[in-house]
């Protein structure tokens, strides 16, 4: 009797320290990153590949999320012909597994469809779960980053809340700051706790960022009473264009152009903050 006592014991003790151990283990889901912007146009999409990339080349594993609804481009951008999209997923028709492509060293890419005729609506359940398949790959990622449509939608809000952090693309053109500022807002409304950081793209002259950023700093903290990050500006770069038109990265192609370089920067300030 004291002996088979002893043995509960025993098993009880472990089953606290399992526990125990369970409960302190490091996080092991990746982090999520969503790449949106109020505006079209102001280079989301270019920013959201370059800066996998370039978390790529500090040796981190990602998966590039192309969310941008029945309009998705990064493949092309990669010079890319994948036979399935991710359509093909939120039909059922294949699994996510089935759909990804590897598009570069530790970068793996789930194509997004374009101009599917049959492309369904994604609801926030059916949202909720593909952020939490996509986070219980079995090849782990250390990032996972989504791009998303531009402009302001249940979709592109949904990935935002689902997300450890959302980076707001701007340019300093007074309008593209007004839908950045636009975008904080609902995002903010819908889930206060949610980690947001803005860069300026395209920016001519450092001073044009700095300014355009400052005015939206005060509009968020007045208005909102909130604030977010500034990861600062990315310089306009005409080798953004040229990689462009030849199906390429400019973080690969371009790797020393002022474009290239301050990405890497940022992707260096995710680096530090995640350690």
């Amino acid at each position: 009797m004291l002996e088979s006592r002893t043995m509960n014991d025993q098993a009880t003790g472990l089953r606290q320290i399992a526990a125990r151990n369970f409960a302190t283990r490091p996080h092991v889901y990746p982090h999520v990153i969503t790449i949106t912007s109020g505006k079209g146009g102001v280079g989301k999409s270019t920013i959201a590949l370059n800066l996998s990339l370039a978390l790529c080349a500090f040796g981190k594993k990602v998966l590039l999320v192309d969310g941008d609804t029945n309009l998705g481009n990064l493949d092309f951008l990669l010079g890319l012909a994948p036979q399935f999209q991710l359509a093909h997923v939120l039909r059922g028709e294949r699994d996510i597994e089935d759909v990804l492509v590897s598009a570069a060293p530790h970068l793996r890419l789930l194509p997004g469809s374009s101009g599917d005729l049959e492309y369904p609506h994604m609801n926030p359940e059916t949202q909720r779960a593909l952020v939490a398949d996509l986070k219980q790959l079995e090849e782990r990622s250390d990032y996972i980053v989504i791009d998303t449509s531009a402009g302001l939608s249940q979709e592109i809000v949904g990935y935002a809340v689902h997300s450890d952090e959302t980076v707001v693309v701007t340019t300093p053109e007074p309008t593209a700051v007004m839908d950045a500022y636009a975008m904080i807002k609902v995002i903010h409304l819908t889930k206060p706790d949610v980690s947001i950081k803005v860069v300026m793209n395209a920016v001519r002259k450092p001073a044009e960022g700095d300014d355009a950023a400052a005015k939206l700093v005060v509009a968020v903290n007045r208005f909102l009473k909130t604030s977010f990050t500034y990861l600062g500006s990315i310089p306009y770069d005409q080798h953004v264009a040229k990689s462009t038109t030849h199906q390429k990265a400019v973080f690969e192609e371009f790797p020393t152009s002022s474009a290239s370089l301050t990405v890497k920067a940022i992707a260096q300030r995710f680096l530090d903050q995640s350690v």
